[in-house]
């Protein structure tokens, strides 16, 4: 038996209408899937949740869920997205209300059990050391988010109940496909090799259009990107896998599209670790099996580790940034002098910061320095860290003084006057499995 789960969304913020697009034009479809949690969402969803206590998920969804709710209910495809973040609780009462308008009564799961913010003393200095690094958490940190990465088997708890809609917490992006084939195949815990491959088959779908064509290093120029197909992952018992997309979308599905998906994020490819299995797919080989079908085969697996990745986040002071446009000639030498006055005026005012970063945009943002001839114009971009907000304030009053008091051919790019925003610092540590125990909550069964 083959399971088919598309992907609709690869961050909050992704095109809202790919949900409705998957539907009209995917066909025997069983989950729909959407990943909306990136590492830097999570401080924002906090930072709403502290505004308002009933926030601190990803409020676009439930309007998704809206639109598309009754046909998914009608042809039994059950929608899957991690759009809890750090209120899955709050998530899952938004979507019931859009349901009852429409007089839907949809069972709602949700994952929870992820956060552990209000429980960062339980772990010791050693437990808490930056996973890549070693460094400790500064003394007496302001930890704004902590939360472990859950794997596929809460997620495939929830479907237990027949759900219509599961709304998860932090798990590791393709949970929300390995959860459905777990359920769906009765893998048990200790089948690494398909735990694998339903491992990888979601860490290509899970970040949507970008195994599609979107992003697509080849020959970009004859996509359509405007009717862009998400992606569809076709996974038997064993965990062999097709990656296909709906019929009559744009978008490429080949070989090269999947390939560098499959290796988006991945520091070693025969070790691609979850908190479920640890995958090893430096042999994999991909397969073009017929228009838009791409065969995904030789993944292995072994057992996963005692432990949870888990992301902190803890506020370091503030950023203030401007941007100002210099036009030819010599604007590279312009945008270079501009630099200079800032930070000269900086440091006679004795500003404090802890960086001071400057990038020209047209000549070394991206290429470090490599682009080559004289440049029409210069976006010359100037930043600070500062631990203080006082002098963020002090620093973005210096950039009005290019307008009438720096080099030539000035023009004002921003609307007004820059601010400090607030800086948050990401600390992923590694946390013993045995400290954490996934919730799993059903509503409307």
């Amino acid at each position: 038996m083959s399971v088919r789960i598309a992907n609709a969304a690869g961050f909050w913020g992704d095109d809202n209408e790919a949900p409705r697009r998957v539907l009209e034009h995917a066909e025997d479809l069983d989950y729909l899937t959407m990943d909306y949690l990136a590492e830097v969402t999570m401080t924002v969803l906090v930072r709403q949740q502290e505004n308002d206590p009933e926030k601190g998920y990803a409020t676009d969804f439930p309007s998704v869920v809206d639109d598309i709710l009754t046909e998914a209910m009608d042809r039994g495809v059950t929608i899957l997205a991690n759009a809890g973040g750090v209120n899955p609780q709050a998530c899952r009462e938004a979507v019931a209300s859009v349901a009852d308008e429409r007089g839907l009564e949809p069972t709602i799961a949700t994952v929870s059990g992820d956060d552990f913010r209000d429980r960062i003393e339980e772990f010791d200095d050693e437990r808490l050391r930056h996973a890549d690094t070693g460094e400790a958490l500064p003394t007496d940190p302001d930890v704004v988010s902590a939360n472990a990465y859950f794997g596929g088997f809460p997620v495939a708890e929830a479907l237990a109940a027949d759900p219509d809609v599961v709304i998860t917490g932090r798990v590791i992006d393709a949970a929300l496909i390995l959860g459905p084939l777990i359920h769906e195949h009765g893998w048990d815990r200790d089948e690494y090799d398909r735990l694998a491959r339903g491992l990888i088959a979601g860490h290509i779908i899970e970040c949507g259009a970008q195994a599609t064509g979107g992003n697509f290093l080849g020959d970009w120029r004859g996509i359509d990107f405007e009717h862009i197909g998400f992606p569809i992952a076709e996974v038997e018992a064993e965990g062999s896998t097709v990656i296909t997309k709906p019929s009559g979308t744009g978008g490429l599905v080949t070989p090269d599209t999947v390939g560098e998906q499959l290796l988006y994020e991945v520091a070693d490819p025969g070790a691609y670790y979850g908190p479920d299995v640890v995958a090893d797919f430096q042999h994999v080989r991909l397969e073009q099996v017929g228009e838009e079908r791409v065969a995904v085969e030789n993944v292995t697996g072994t057992a996963p580790t005692d432990t949870y990745k888990a992301s902190l986040h803890y506020r370091d002071g503030f950023t203030v940034r401007s941007d100002v446009v210099y036009a030819n000639p010599n604007a590279a030498a312009k945008a270079n002098r501009a630099f200079e006055y800032i930070r000269n005026r900086a440091d006679e005012r004795g500003i404090e910061y802890d960086r001071f970063r400057t990038e020209s945009f047209g000549v070394d943002a991206l290429h470090d320095g490599t682009a080559s001839g004289e440049p029409e114009e210069v976006v010359a971009r100037i930043a600070i860290e500062t631990p203080n907000k006082g002098d963020g304030y002090e620093f973005a009053s210096l950039f009005a003084n290019l307008g009438l008091g720096g080099p030539p051919s000035v023009t004002m790019f921003n609307p007004g006057r820059s601010s400090p925003t607030p800086k948050f610092a990401y600390h992923p540590v590694l946390v013993p499995k045995s400290a954490f125990e996934p919730i799993v909550e059903v509503t409307g069964a």
